[in-house]
């Protein structure tokens, strides 16, 4: 097989031409395709790096802050919760008000002074002898006078404890809605009304608190406390009130 070359000069120029041209053309395109694949990369790496501070930005926006009164700081929760540390209702306390130094005792019909408040227990009476959960419905009507200076509140619920037989019955036997509920159908012809209110200085304040205790209790205790969650005065004070069940009628 024979190859011819034409020998026209004319002919190599454009040759040579369109060779120059095309190598020219590669060229060109290899030097924007290395700018472009620079370009690229740039785009690339600097996606990676926002991407990576969007994300620490992220956790810290969307963590959520909890925060502990018992320690006065904040525990960030985010997403890995685990290594976050959260209270366990559970092992919450609540701390019980100290009992008062200085208690007076007495029962039904006495008056008992000291710390500028005089109190006095007027009656007690039991409305329910024996009710389907084996308890006794109580209540007792006090008259508090305040001698002192300053105002005192007077809550039945907070203010006073029931004590049955040497121990405290807690706070579910004050706070009981059956007894307070036959309280006010035995008292409803009376001007005797709920022990809650402000005993003004100089001023009295009289009412009935009423109470559940089990029914094989024998000796009763209320105890007045008008200091017991006072936030400026201390509860240095206490008003006990004895008597037996049994001779109530």
């Amino acid at each position: 097989m024979k190859i011819f070359i034409r020998s026209n000069p004319d002919y190599i120029k454009s040759r040579r031409f369109m060779l120059l041209f095309l190598y020219g053309g590669i060229f060109e395109n290899m030097k924007s395709f290395r700018k472009l694949s620079v370009i690229l990369s740039a785009i690339l790496i600097s996606a990676s790096l926002m991407t990576g501070c969007n994300g620490k930005d992220d956790s810290s926006s969307n963590s959520i802050v909890y925060y502990d009164s018992s320690s006065s700081s904040g525990a960030m929760l985010g997403d890995d919760s685990s290594s976050a540390s959260v209270p366990d209702a559970a092992a919450q306390t609540v701390t019980e008000a100290a009992p008062p130094v200085n208690s007076v005792d007495g029962t039904i019909g006495d008056t008992l002074e000291q710390g500028g408040i005089s109190v006095t227990l007027e009656d007690a009476a039991i409305t329910v002898e024996k009710t389907a959960d084996n308890t006794t419905l109580m209540y007792a009507v006090l008259n508090i006078k305040n001698t002192t200076e300053a105002d005192i509140e007077v809550n039945r619920l907070s203010d006073f404890t029931i004590s049955v037989d040497g121990k405290d019955a807690g706070m579910s036997a004050i706070t009981s809605s059956t007894a307070n509920s036959a309280a006010v159908q035995k008292l409803r012809d009376t001007d005797v009304e709920k022990l809650s209110g402000t005993a003004a200085s100089g001023n009295s304040i009289k009412g009935y608190i009423s109470f559940e205790v089990p029914e094989n209790a024998s000796e009763i205790t209320v105890t007045y406390l008008p200091y017991k969650y006072s936030d400026t005065q201390e509860n240095t004070l206490g008003y006990n009130f004895n008597f037996n069940k049994s001779d109530l009628k």
